[in-house]
């Protein structure tokens, strides 16, 4: 289920499901926002009057991704706050050497480095879009049908994660299976 903050208020979304919480806490990107605003403008974007969305995964909390809900209800990602600075348009391989650090990356062993693989390329490189089951599809899919996302460390070093992705399509939610090949260093490979 992604995690979005929309205004001050924290929303659970998973298509066709919504659970609101007033947010208590005071968000750490109110100049990055600003910021955002303000360049979104200079830009004349056609998107800066659309409703704004807010990502912050869970194991990355020092970044924020920030922008607008597309025609067909995707967010459109503009860029992202680190540490409550704007950051236009930055890629996962630009917050790679950013982040990882954080998690132990460089000093990790297979085992540990598979499972932050997992979460990079759940939360940064898909920002939340992963599937954990069948049932975060609407409607939900058979039992089964859809693993959670795993990796696997390749001879080379790199680590490959593979797992599923929903998107919506003129049919409806449907879900596609993904994989990501990470170098040593976190960057994506093609």
């Amino acid at each position: 289920m992604a995690k979005f903050r929309y205004w001050g208020v924290s929303v659970l979304l998973s298509l066709g499901q919504a659970d609101l919480a007033v947010a208590t806490e005071r968000p750490p990107y109110d100049d990055a926002l600003a910021a955002y605003l303000g360049s979104a403008r200079a830009a004349n974007d056609d998107t800066a009057l659309a409703p704004l969305y807010f990502y912050r995964p869970d194991s990355f909390a020092r970044v924020t991704f920030i922008g607008h809900v597309a025609p067909d209800a995707v967010p459109s990602w503009r860029g992202v706050a680190i540490d409550g600075v704007w950051q236009p348009a930055v890629t996962p391989d630009d917050l790679a050497p950013l982040l990882l650090p954080d998690t132990g990356w460089a000093a990790a062993d297979e085992a540990t480095r598979e499972a932050i693989a997992v979460r990079w390329v759940e939360e940064i490189v898909l920002t939340g879009e992963v599937l954990k089951s069948g049932a975060d599809l609407v409607p939900p899919a058979p039992d089964g049908a859809v693993a959670p996302a795993a990796a696997r460390t390749l001879p080379d070093g790199s680590i490959e994660v593979s797992g599923w992705v929903s998107h919506l399509s003129i049919a409806g939610e449907i879900a596609d299976p993904f994989t990501v090949r990470l170098a040593p260093d976190g960057t994506v490979l093609a």
